[in-house]
């Protein structure tokens, strides 16, 4: 079974990732999606087209796109004022 710790970790702007070597292949049939290329699409092959099981784990906490200047700079201003 793959499993996936994205968003495990309650204190990081760099997310936590544990993928299988099968994941890891299936990255290389993914195309890009408005120039961007989406993990995403690698697990569908992986449970979709391979049939391979993927445990699921629900997360709380705040939601950090760091994908644009603004959201770098908003996720870094939450992080300072919420480190212990």
């Amino acid at each position: 079974m793959g499993i996936s710790y994205l968003s495990e970790s309650s204190r990081s702007l760099r997310p936590r990732r544990r993928f299988d070597q099968e994941i890891l292949a299936c990255l290389q049939h993914i195309k890009p999606t408005n120039g961007e290329y989406y993990v995403t699409d690698a697990l569908n092959i992986y449970v979709g087209e391979l049939g391979k099981d993927m445990a699921v784990v629900t997360t709380k906490g705040e939601y950090l796109d760091c994908g644009t200047v603004d959201g770098w700079l908003h996720a870094n201003q939450y992080m300072a004022k919420h480190q212990q």
